[in-house]
């Protein structure tokens, strides 16, 4: 469960969703990157 300040990153090619399983009011904000970036890389040098 996420708190208050609290992010995640997920591959969002695989099936996802959210829920609130409180009785309290929230607000989530999902930022997406378009595809025609591609793959990350890491430089592991």
């Amino acid at each position: 469960m996420l708190g208050p300040g609290d992010s995640l990153h997920f591959n969002s090619q695989l099936p996802h969703s959210s829920r609130n399983e409180t009785k309290s009011p929230v607000t989530l904000l999902y930022v997406g990157t378009p595809s025609v970036i591609g793959e990350e890389t890491r430089d592991e040098g």
